[in-house]
């Protein structure tokens, strides 16, 4: 009877070995999810940001588009204002 026991209790603390390196393995998965995860919410907030940036340089650049496209306009005008004069001068007008 005592070599049996001492057989099964062998096997029982090789199960119980088995199963703690299981646990072991599964807590440095975890960890490295853990780990993932937070570098995943990292990059997200740091995508957000980015989008914010570009957008508010796309608002910036169409106020800017708009602004130098009158004074472009008003530029033309200005010079085909002061070409019209000078030929008007010229004539003798």
């Amino acid at each position: 009877m005592g070599d049996a026991d001492d057989a099964r209790l062998d096997r029982i603390e090789q199960k119980l070995d088995k199963m703690a390196e299981a646990l072991v393995s599964l807590v440095r998965i975890e960890e490295r999810t853990s780990t993932l995860f937070k570098r995943l919410d990292a990059t997200d907030e740091r995508m957000n940001s980015l989008s914010k940036r570009v957008a508010d340089l796309e608002k910036t650049s169409d106020t800017r588009g708009v602004t130098f496209a009158l004074v472009d306009r008003v530029f033309w005008i200005a010079i085909t204002a002061a070409v019209g004069m000078g030929a008007y001068w010229v004539r003798g007008g």
